[in-house]
């Protein structure tokens, strides 16, 4: 299920979709499909992704996914009182840069920064999507998406998918995008081509 509440920010309504907790993209599970479909069917104006401070490797790989799918974006790192208690820190500015989008300190338990996280939300929507997602991948990765891209591209567009992560998910082999996109055989085999191409040589 998806959850709906409301916050006013400077006279500003603004409508917070809260998705089920995932930590994927992947159409596994139903939580992992409802998440996916809002995000790409109904094109939220910017996408906060909550990641638990205490585990990120864990977590960051789903922000690296949502990444993928084009839509400004905010990381709100939850937790960070446990992480002050265990005596840690986490350079949140350094991530910043490293990834490209504002990572905002939060403990959604205390409260602590929440109305500074809407802000730069906020701010986001009207900055849009400023990534390259071909910058979060090596070279030979990329020339991988390039070749399929080119194969997909009008028929993602056409079926209101990130040609970019369609892309990716053809590699992945996932079945619900590919039905999707509804591509030819000719069109189909040379995708997986390229998709054993990249598995060999990985």
């Amino acid at each position: 299920e998806k959850k709906e509440g409301r916050a006013n920010l400077d006279g500003a309504e603004l409508t917070i979709v809260d998705l089920p907790g995932i930590y994927s993209l992947s159409p596994y599970s139903q939580e992992e499909l409802v998440a996916r479909d809002y995000i790409i069917g109904e094109k939220p104006d910017v996408v906060i992704d909550i990641v638990d401070a205490t585990n990120i490797e864990r977590t960051l790989y789903l922000t690296m996914q949502l990444m993928e799918l084009e839509r400004p974006m905010v990381l709100a790192m939850n937790f960070m009182d446990e992480i002050e208690k265990k005596g840690d820190t986490i350079d949140c500015d350094r991530l910043s840069k490293e990834l490209g989008i504002p990572v905002v300190p939060i403990s959604a338990r205390t409260g602590y920064n929440v109305t500074e996280l809407l802000y730069t939300a906020h701010r986001q929507i009207h900055i849009g999507y400023t990534l390259e997602p071909d910058d979060l991948y090596d070279e030979f990765t990329h020339q991988i998406h390039h070749r399929v891209g080119q194969l997909i591209h009008d028929r993602a567009y056409a079926a209101g998918l990130p040609a970019h992560w369609a892309s990716i998910k053809l590699i992945e082999g996932d079945a619900i995008v590919e039905q999707a996109l509804g591509l030819d055989p000719k069109t189909l085999d040379a995708v997986n081509a390229i998709a054993a191409e990249y598995s060999a040589a990985s």
